[in-house]
């Protein structure tokens, strides 16, 4: 089984292969891991993911093709189910939903492609300056005009949006995303507020 620990170390040695190769066994066998790893976990999953989410985006944009599917297929297809169920609880809770906020965007901003294919107009945010130029490549290429990306949640007040998605992997920690939570709540006129909704990756938690 790979652990945290091994999966680390081969981020550290530069085995970029073999890491990548991990992220998509870590992705289909998350559950198996114990508690007790979870900060590590975190740790390294986000960084890896981070990474693997860049090297698509770079994928797609030096390929002739326009379809995402094809880059990450298990992935694409796992969040697009993931996007659909999320988008009938926003929906439900939140009749004439229009416009959503999505924190954690990344450099390949898949959720926010699939909630503007819904209808919705989209901000969505990243800390990474590095990640939102790329993210922004990649809609450019798709021609999808009713997602805005920027980075850090200091447009968030302006946006106005009536809900708000907080991705997996923002917040790196369970310490963190609580701090983001308080943000959003800080600057806003009580949204709805769903945190790595239904649990994209099945993450362990510390109890």
């Amino acid at each position: 089984m790979i652990t945290p620990i091994l999966l680390e170390e081969k981020l550290r040695a530069g085995k970029i292969l073999e890491a990548e190769q991990a992220l998509d066994w870590i992705l289909n066998n998350s559950s198996s891991f114990q508690a007790a790893d979870a900060e590590r976990f975190f740790w390294v999953f986000n960084f890896l993911y981070c990474f693997k989410e860049a090297i698509c985006a770079i994928k797609f944009l030096d390929s002739e093709n326009n379809d995402l599917s094809i880059i990450w297929p298990t992935y694409y297809k796992s969040l697009a189910l993931l996007c659909e169920q999320e988008l009938k609880i926003l929906f439900s809770k939140k009749p004439g939903l229009t416009k959503l906020a999505f924190i954690g965007c990344g450099a390949l901003p898949l959720s926010c492609i699939f909630y503007a294919r819904a209808g919705l107009t989209v901000l969505g945010t990243d800390s990474r300056a590095s990640a939102v130029f790329t993210a922004r490549k990649v809609l450019a290429k798709l021609g999808i005009q009713n997602i805005k990306l920027v980075v850090n949640n200091n447009s968030l007040k302006d946006f106005d949006p009536q809900a708000v998605v907080v991705s997996n992997t923002a917040g790196w920690t369970n310490h963190g995303k609580a701090n983001l939570v308080q943000q959003i709540t800080r600057n806003l006129d009580k949204p709805l507020i769903l945190v790595g909704a239904l649990k994209r990756f099945s993450c362990p938690t510390k109890s």
